[in-house]
């Protein structure tokens, strides 16, 4: 199942944030809705420019170009506290909590950068 992309070309999205043109290195928008392709065709720089996150950290996000930085779910403890749950409910026990709230990691790569002051330069670049 291909992502919703919203009825907006790539790289619409941040048009419409900005009001025609990025000023900012992150833009919140889904990266359904951005084109990696496209931000370069458009002179953009990831992360130089554009700062993009991904969600679930799939093989996709670590091997783009750049490898996307992502927020990793517990897909087998999210797995086993459903079921446990499931179990729970068939045996006519209600659940504990209607909020169950797992510990995700953030796996920075090399799509972020950190935010610079304007006008500030990395050490041995001038």
């Amino acid at each position: 199942m291909r992502p919703r992309r919203c009825g907006r070309t790539p790289l619409r999205a941040l048009s419409v944030l900005y009001g025609g043109t990025p000023r900012s290195s992150s833009a919140r928008a889904p990266v359904s809705d951005i084109d990696l392709e496209a931000a370069r065709q458009h002179g953009l720089r990831v992360p130089e420019d554009l700062a993009v996150m991904s969600f679930d950290d799939t093989l996709v996000a670590a091997m783009a170009c750049p490898p996307l930085s992502a927020v990793r779910q517990p897909f087998e403890e999210l797995g086993h506290e459903a079921t446990r749950v499931l179990v729970h409910m068939a045996e006519g026990r209600p659940p504990a909590s209607s909020r169950i709230e797992l510990a995700t990691e953030l796996v920075l790569r090399t799509s972020t950068s950190v935010r610079r002051p304007v006008g500030t330069e990395p050490v041995g670049t001038e």
